[in-house]
Order: C-alpha cells, then sequence, then structure tokens
C-alpha cells in the first residue's frame, strides 16, 4: 500500500488506493463543506476530535475536554480547558 499526499487543495480530499492485486480504487469528498445545521456540524467536528484527542488523552479527557470546548463561554478560565488538552495533566487535573 502507498498513501501520496498533493498539493491540490482544492475540490476537497481526494483518495487513490492501489490493491495488492492492482485493483486502483478511486474517491473524492469535499469535507471542507460546513453543514447548514449548527449542531450537525458540531456533531461531525466532535466526532472527529474523539477519533483524533482519544489515543492520545483517553476517552474520559477527551469527553471532558469536548464539554469544555461546547461550554467555553462560561468557563471562569483556560486553565481547565488547557488542563484537559494535555496528556501529562488530563489524568492528574482529576
Amino acid at each position: 500500500m502507498q498513501v501520496e499526499g498533493g498539493a491540490d487543495v482544492l475540490g476537497g480530499t481526494k483518495v487513490t488506493v492501489t490493491l495488492a492485486d492492482g485493483r486502483v480504487l478511486r474517491e473524492a469528498v469535499d469535507v471542507n463543506i460546513p453543514a447548514t445545521d449548527l449542531e450537525r456540524q458540531w456533531e461531525r467536528l466532535a466526532a472527529k476530535f474523539r477519533g483524533l484527542a482519544s489515543p492520545v488523552i483517553g476517552p474520559s479527557a477527551t469527553a471532558e475536554l469536548l464539554d469544555a470546548v461546547r461550554r467555553l463561554e462560561d468557563l471562569p478560565s483556560m486553565d481547565a480547558l488547557v488542563g484537559l488538552a494535555v496528556p501529562q495533566l488530563a489524568g492528574s487535573a482529576r
């Protein structure tokens, strides 16, 4: 399997996979188009964030961090948010 990047960022994300048997699979998706429904957009971004953050800071800290971001305007300071985002602090902040 071979993964190649490209400088062409217009038109979305293009993926080409060449299988061991020689078949080539291609797909293009424009993931840059935000959902018009803000709740749906939040869910899309939260799902992506969970997938990226959970392996690093764990599912519990990821959920807490998402909750803090969701309530960002109500937080008294950014200290709690930053503490949740740093893996070595995330476990000791609770």
